[in-house]
């Protein structure tokens, strides 16, 4: 894996791309997946984008891409805190199928309180 973009190919049929972007959180906290996906070509849109960095979790669709925004592991600390970016302690599990006519998912919030 890359330290900012990685493309994996899964079974053949899935194209799955993990993102750690940069910038500070957005007034909304699906604008910055959105953003990613307008200012990239349709053409190399993957069929899901996860990610990372901004310590919240999010499950949308954007332009016919089903986007995550991951959680994290980490407890709120100083950093996390000084950028007033909170941390929700969360990940995703994402079950998939996939054919030539449709994808299927079911994703499970896994959310530590």
């Amino acid at each position: 894996c890359g330290e900012i973009f990685s493309r994996f190919r899964l079974d053949d049929k899935l194209i799955l791309d993990i993102v750690h972007p940069r910038g500070a959180p957005a007034y909304s906290i699906g604008y910055p997946l959105q953003k990613y996906l307008r200012q990239t070509d349709p053409k190399f849109h993957p069929d899901i984008l996860d990610f990372g960095h901004f310590h919240r979790h999010l499950w949308a669709n954007a332009y016919g891409v089903e986007g995550f925004i991951n959680g994290g592991f980490e407890y709120p600390n100083d950093f996390i805190m000084s950028q007033h970016a909170g941390s929700d302690l969360s990940g995703w599990i994402i079950e998939y199928e996939k054919d030539d006519k449709k994808l299927k998912l079911r994703p499970e919030l896994i959310r530590f309180i």
